[in-house]
């Protein structure tokens, strides 16, 4: 596994993720443009719970932006970053919760 030295080695690494086909594209743009949530979201939570990685966190606040991004319906009239925070907030707290 890479070692990375600061968290913006971290959000550049997964930005530039190569496209594989012409299908993903527009999942791999609403993860990219919404990494940056992801990334806000992370360091809140790795500031009130020190004990967990800010890696881990955002390994937890990828894959939840994975789901919400395949669950989401816009025809429920809410902005997809609303519905991506509640999302990773969601998956971070299970976490955080489970370890307890």
């Amino acid at each position: 596994m890479k070692k990375f030295h600061d968290r913006k080695e971290i959000v550049n690494s997964q930005i530039d993720m190569p496209r594989e086909t012409p299908a993903c594209h527009k999942d791999d743009r609403i993860f990219s443009e919404n990494l940056p949530l992801v990334t806000r979201i992370a360091e809140d939570y790795h500031t009130l719970y020190p004990q967990m990685s800010f890696e881990e966190l955002m390994e937890i606040g990828k894959a939840s932006l994975i789901v919400c991004a395949q669950r989401f319906d816009a025809g429920r009239n809410i902005a997809f970053p609303t519905y991506a925070a509640w999302w990773i907030k969601h998956a971070i707290s299970q976490v955080i919760t489970r370890r307890k």
